[in-house]
This record gives C-alpha cells, structure tokens and sequence, in this order.
C-alpha cells in the first residue's frame, strides 16, 4: 500500500494470480499447496527507506520524489515503531506446484 503512488503493483499481481489459477487448472501442473505468510522490514528512518526503494531501482526516483510528502507521512502511519527505528509487514503468498 505504502509504495502504490510510485510502483502500483495491483493489475501485476491480479494477472500473476490468475496466471497461477490457469496453471492449475491446466493439464501440466498440479497446485500442491498455497501459502499465505507474512515478512517484515524494518528501517531505520524514511530516508532509509527511500534509500533502499531507490538502489533497487533507480527509475523510481521522479515518481518518488513527486510524492515524497505524502509518502513520508504514509510512511510514519502504517509503521510500527520499534526500538530501532520502523518497522512493515508484508503479506506474500507462494504457490507450490507438481509438475505432471
């Protein structure tokens, strides 16, 4: 949520998702399991937080930095604070699949 104004990765997932229902569905795989879990990543300030959203890639800073107020203060209400600094979780999925 906190990164959808610079990387809006909504339509990607939907279609990964419905890639991995065909998949399933098709004649070659055969969807073992699906795991939904959590991981966090914790920063030491925002601006390690843009710091690392930058170094992974670089293409993001104009639309970074046309957002930053609004990102900053997103950034502060959906963290938790820790002793070390901000803290996100992250749901992610895995899809395990068998190959027929």
């Amino acid at each position: 949520e906190l990164m959808r104004p610079v990387d809006d990765e909504t339509e990607v997932r939907a279609a990964a998702i419905a890639a991995l229902g065909r998949a399933a569905a098709g004649p070659d795989f055969e969807e073992i399991r699906a795991y939904e879990f959590a991981s966090s990543h914790c920063y030491a300030s925002f601006e390690a937080f843009k710091d690392g959203v930058l170094q992974v890639d670089g293409s993001r800073r104009a639309a970074f930095e046309a957002h930053e107020a609004q990102l900053r203060k997103d950034f502060e209400r959906t963290a938790e604070r820790i002793a070390d600094g901000y803290s996100f979780t992250h749901p992610k999925r895995l899809n395990l699949f068998k190959r027929h």
